[in-house]
Formats: structure tokens, sequence, C-alpha cells
């Protein structure tokens, strides 16, 4: 429902948007939760009814904290920036499933990398990203009530050409960095202990065992092939092995051959299959260079990825681009 409105503020037609996306029913009614994939899609659409790959800052600018309900209104009732960085990171599967924060102590302070599960639409996990990492400074903004020194954005995508969407990234953080490696947020360690305005010291404690009971009645775990699916996505650009892949999985690298071996399959099937879903979805979106395809797949060179692409789909990954859609 928070995205209908913000569609509509841009001037969409947000539920034919959402339609698009396969949300509809209940999920135009509020009535359940949308599948994270469709939701993500959703955002892409709007992205390119515009003609603009970084509408997710205007997006981001555009989202409220209070529409988050119990888990805003926890992090506006915090002690300190510190303790509002912690209520969101514990409680963030309240509001989003799926997506995570990563956190690393820097010189003088905290970087938090925001990442998505894989996803087989690059520009939707790009929108997604700078809606989310605008809406968490613009909340520390927010809180504070002025921009603080020292905050920065690290943004994995071009300058964007709209003056709009300039303007949000800008508008809520010291610094903006664009083209960078990954999608980032510091925060200057003295602004983790700046005090808030004090409210009645019972409503914390109450809203974080709501948000404890919204926890715990979350989605259940998912089972071994859907964890195996996000985590090789997830390693393919960054060169992981099996060994990387099981401790993610937090199991040995013995142990994830044993249980893939009683499913009836092996980590080099599972790979493959993966590799194969992710270059099929990217040359067909044709957003992405043949050489960017392959890397995003965990190839290190063009001829390695052309002869894996062959050997499984009979045609170059040129030809696959190039055919009719009908095919």
């Amino acid at each position: 429902m928070r995205l209908r409105a913000l569609l509509t503020t841009l001037g969409l037609a947000a539920d034919d948007v959402l339609r698009a996306a396969g949300l509809g029913g209940v999920h135009l009614r509020g009535m359940a939760r949308a599948p994270r994939a469709a939701f993500l899609a959703a955002k892409a659409a709007a992205a390119r009814r515009l003609d603009d790959p970084c509408v997710g800052f205007r997006l981001g600018a555009l989202t409220d904290l209070d529409s988050f309900q119990v888990f805003g209104a926890a992090i506006a009732h915090a002690g300190t920036i510190g303790e509002a960085v912690a209520i969101g990171l514990r409680y963030h599967p309240t509001v989003e499933q799926g997506a995570t924060w990563q956190v690393h102590p820097t010189s003088d302070g905290l970087r938090f990398t925001y990442e998505n599960p894989p996803h087989d639409d690059p520009l939707a996990d790009a929108i997604d990203a700078q809606q989310t990492l605008v809406f968490v400074a613009g909340a520390v903004v927010r809180l504070l009530r002025r921009v603080p020194p020292g905050l920065v954005l690290g943004c994995a995508c071009p300058r964007p050409r709209h003056a709009d969407c300039l303007h949000a990234a800008s508008s809520t953080a010291a610094r903006v960095l664009f083209d960078r490696p990954a999608w980032t947020l510091e925060l200057p360690r003295a602004l983790l202990d700046e005090r808030l305005p004090a409210v009645h010291p019972a409503v914390p404690e109450l809203l974080r065992r709501e948000l404890e009971r919204e926890l715990d009645a979350g989605a259940p775990p998912l089972d071994l092939a859907a964890r195996l699916d996000q985590v090789l996505r997830r390693g393919l650009h960054r060169g992981w092995g099996q060994r990387e892949v099981a401790a993610a999985l937090g199991m040995s690298t013995r142990t994830l051959q044993a249980r893939l071996a009683a499913a009836g399959t092996s980590y080099l099937q599972a790979l493959g299959a993966v590799r194969m879903r992710l270059a099929c979805a990217l040359l067909r979106a044709g957003e992405l260079s043949i050489e960017a395809v392959a890397e995003r797949c965990g190839f290190e060179s063009l001829p390695g990825f052309s002869r894996f692409f062959r050997r499984h789909m009979g045609m170059a990954p040129t030809a696959y681009r190039n055919r009719p859609p009908a095919e």
C-alpha cells in the first residue's frame, strides 16, 4: 500500500503498474504482503515508464517513517541515533523480508551495506536500493532535525540525470558518492551517541514487545534449495567458491555436499542451474552487454561464458538475445 501511494504521487497509474508486476486482489486491497519479487518488479516497471533509472531516490524522499506503523514508531522513540539504528537492524524483517544490512566498522564510525537477495532484474535492485538508502538517511535527518556532517551515501549507480532525483539524494546526506561498488551508508561514531528528544519511558518497551511478536510471527525459514539459490546468486560476481557458499549457509563444505547428494543433485549442478537462469533473464532484459552478463554470472572471461551458454542452450548468447520473442 505504501508503494501504491508513492507511485500515485509520481503521476503513475499505480494499479496498472502493480498489476503488470503480478500484484492484484488482496495485495491491492492491502490484505496480504506482496511477494518481494513482484514488489521489486513494480518499482522497475515504474522506472521504465518514467524513463528514469534513478527514480528510487525520489521514492525514498517520499517515503515517510510514520507509514511503517509500529516499526517506524519504535525508531522515532529511540533514545539515541545508535539505538535507532539497532532497532532498525533487528526489526527490519518485520517490514521487508529478504534484503540485508551488513555492518562494517570504519576508522571513525560505521558503514552499512544494503544488499538485495539475488534478482533477475538489475534495475529493480537499483531502484529498491536507491529508495532504501535515501529513506534511511532521511530518517536520520528527521530524527536529528538537521543534516549531520559525516553522513555519506555511497550509490552503486551513475549520477542521476534528473534534477529531482539528484536533489532527493543530496538533501539527505552531507556527501553523496556515485558509481560506487556497493550501496552504503556511513555514519560517524559521534553521531551514534547523539540523544533524541525524550519520550515516556514506557513507550519504547511497549513498541519493542509488539515488534518482537511480529518478528516471531514472520515467514518460515527457506528450505535448503531456496537458501542455496540465494547464496549462489549473491556470490556469483564475488567469486565465491563452494567453501564460501557453505559458510554463508552456516555449514561445512562436507555437510553441504552430503545434503545436496541426498537431494539427488550436486554443487556444480546447482551452480550451473543458477547461472543459466540468471544469464537467460539478463539476456532477455537486454540492458547489459554480453560481457557484463558474463561477469554478473560469475565468469572470468567472455569465451568461458559463451562455451557454457552454448553447451546448455545450443546457441551463442548473442543469438539468444536477438531471437524473436515468440521463440
